[in-house]
């Protein structure tokens, strides 16, 4: 985490290495949102990218700002998820 612009503005950072050997890669990001009244994960943002060639790091640096709640990061590679621990952000 890295501060941000004013409030409660944070810039977070994921990172992981993924892929086979000289095989192409598609990936996505997503941050979720807790929805207590549903009591199940929302999306909240997403990103998505890919490259060809064997494993490599990839990051991705989502910002969040004035939404105070728990969260986590999703990442979908081939046909997995992989979820990261919640946080909670709050202002």
């Amino acid at each position: 985490m890295t501060p941000g612009g004013a409030g409660c503005e944070r810039t977070y950072r994921v990172r992981t290495v993924i892929g086979s050997p000289g095989a192409d890669t598609s990936y996505g990001w997503q941050v979720q949102r807790w929805n207590s009244a549903t009591g199940e994960w929302q999306p909240y943002f997403a990103s998505r990218s890919g490259f060809t060639g064997g494993p490599r790091a990839v990051e991705w640096r989502p910002r969040i700002s004035g939404n105070p709640g728990r969260y986590r990061v999703r990442l979908d590679v081939a046909s997995r998820s992989y979820e990261s621990a919640t946080f909670q952000i709050t202002c």
